[in-house]
């Protein structure tokens, strides 16, 4: 048998495996909301990660599943350089909220969990949750 004997898909496979080939690209898909998908809030905050000097700034692009049942949720950040997530909030908090990030903070303890909370025109963090303290 001979690798044109094979369909298209396995001969680009053969091929590979022989080193005839590059590697075929990884099937993983990532997917990164453009800033216009930030509410004013959100996009303020990013602005501040941004003036820090982080370079590895996720938004909203990580889905994580809270408790055993159907519940997920989606932080506002992720900054890979200092391991930490970030919810964003303006004055109002509603009750899901905070729940869902004190619940995620108890199931991924091996993250630093902040709540950045915008107060008449200043930000406030709060620490939700620090695996270093």
């Amino acid at each position: 048998m001979k690798i044109s004997d094979l369909p298209q898909k396995y001969q680009q496979q053969a091929l590979a495996q022989l080193g005839q080939l590059p590697p075929p690209e990884p099937h993983v898909k990532r997917v990164v909301p453009p800033s216009d998908d930030l509410n004013k809030t959100e996009k303020a905050w990013l602005s501040i990660l941004e003036a820090r000097g982080y370079k590895d700034i996720h938004c909203q692009d990580i889905n994580l599943r809270v408790g055993a049942l159907k519940c997920f949720y989606r932080p506002d950040f992720f900054v890979g350089d200092i391991n930490t997530f970030f919810e964003t909030k303006g004055t109002f908090i509603r009750d899901d909220g905070l729940v869902k990030i004190k619940a995620a903070a108890l199931q991924y303890p091996m993250f630093r969990w902040v709540l950045a909370q915008k107060e008449k025109g200043e930000w406030i963090e709060k620490v939700i949750h620090d695996p270093t303290a």
